[in-house]
Parts: structure tokens; sequence; C-alpha cells
């Protein structure tokens, strides 16, 4: 039906499942993290309101529009860190990274969300079965910042650290992570650094360089891999710390 509340679950579904399939066979561990249980029982009962919180705020991101085609970013700047997706009537969806604690709201302020971009990530998403995380156990060692991992990155050990890693999920001991950006790239403060999410089936089929394939996208065979004290917090994070609040509108 044409109203806005069955247009706003729409949205949520549409986000959770582009978020869902960006982790591949790691949006098993990120749906069923207590916090989305509020999201999924919205999602299966679209006639009842059962969500209070606002998840679909009136306004975008606006470094998001230099984007081309459908990406997720994650808002690793902000405590806890959030989702955020872009939706192409102006409108953005915000979900929880996950966490032990059922969550029902996430409030927003405002038509645009004032974020800056070295606190966003973005991943171009793909189909489901051509995702490139990886995941696996988090160690004793590891440092657990404000308890969760989500927006720390790392050097997990394959392919000699030629790419950077970042936390997209992490729930009791088990954690997922995406591509980030090679190593060897530095980003200025005010880039935004989107990866596009490239599988076996694109490459092959748009004939695109298969190196690009071999170094990022070896997602089934990079499972179970742990985690230890080389993952680090991210400069934009550690900047945030010393800052009250950052400078995201988003609450």
């Amino acid at each position: 039906p044409r109203r806005p509340h069955y247009e706003s679950v729409s949205m949520i579904k549409s986000a959770y499942l582009m978020v869902f399939s960006l982790m591949g066979e790691g949006g098993y561990k990120y749906c069923q993290s207590p916090a989305l249980k509020p999201i999924r029982e919205q999602i299966m009962n679209p006639g009842e309101a059962i969500l209070t919180g606002m998840f679909v705020a009136n306004g975008t991101v606006l470094a998001t529009a230099k984007t081309t085609g459908a990406a997720v970013f994650l808002c690793h700047a902000a405590r806890p860190p959030l989702w955020i997706i872009p939706m192409p009537d102006g409108k953005t969806v915000l979900l929880p990274c996950g966490g032990p604690e059922p969550i029902d709201e996430i409030a927003a302020e405002g038509n645009e969300l004032n974020i800056a971009n070295n606190h966003l990530t973005g991943w171009m998403t793909c189909r489901f079965d051509e995702s490139a995380q990886i995941s696996g156990s988090v160690s004793r060692e590891s440092s657990i910042a404000d308890g969760t991992l989500v927006g720390t990155t790392g050097f997990p050990p394959i392919d000699g650290g030629e790419w950077e890693w970042m936390v997209v999920d992490h729930h009791m001991e088990q954690y997922v992570a995406l591509p980030c950006r090679p190593s060897s790239e530095a980003l200025s403060p005010n880039s935004l650094n989107v990866v596009a999410m490239h599988g076996s089936r694109t490459v092959e089929g748009r004939g695109l360089d298969k190196s690009t394939l071999s170094r990022v996208n070896l997602g089934k065979s990079r499972n179970d891999l742990t985690i230890d004290g080389r993952t680090e917090r991210t400069s934009s994070q550690r900047k945030s710390d010393d800052d009250a609040e950052g400078s995201s509108s988003v609450d």
C-alpha cells in the first residue's frame, strides 16, 4: 500500500538486505544480532508499528552524492557505529551495526546528515555470493574499544598486508570485516573512501583485471581468521574520541 509507514518499512527492508548481502556468508552473523531483532520483526510485520524511532531520515549525506550506483556506508566515528544507506528519493536509512541488546530507536536531526568524509567508509553493494568479507574469532589480546571492534581497522595475515580491512560486525567473539583500502594508499581528511566490491562472476563478465579479484575478493577462503592485537582504531576514530561529540549530527 502507498502509505508513508509501508514506504518506510520497504526502505528499511531494502537497506537491511543491502547490508546483509554486502557481508556475504558473514551476513548471517550480522542478522542474528539481538540489536536487529526489532528490525526483523518490523520487516516480517509491515502492517504493525514496531519500530518507535526514526530509522528513515528525511535527508541525505552530502558526500555520498558523489557515488554512482548503490552503496552502503559505515559511520565508524559514531558511538555506537551505524550503517547509513542512501535511498534514491533523497532519504537515508539508518541501521545499527549489531550488538548484544535490541535497539528500537535511531534518531537524526535536520534534513542533512552533517558527517565528515573521514568518518565514513563505503562499499558498493554486490551479489550475495560475491562478497569479499573475511570472518572469524577475536583473540583475547585484541583491544576492544567501547565494547565493540566495529569501525576498527587491521591487516589480517593474508596477502602480505596489501589491503587494510575494517571490522563491520562484532558480536561476542565473532567478527566480520570488509576490505577498506590498499595499505599503500593514504586518505586525505576530506576524501570519501568507497570500495567497489567485485566478485568472480562480475570480474569475468566485465573482463576486469583479475589481479583485483585475487588481492581482494577471496572471501570464501579467508574464513575463520583470528584478529589479534594488530587491529587498531582508525585515525578518524582517535580524533573523534578527542572531540566531545565529533562533527556528526546523528544521535
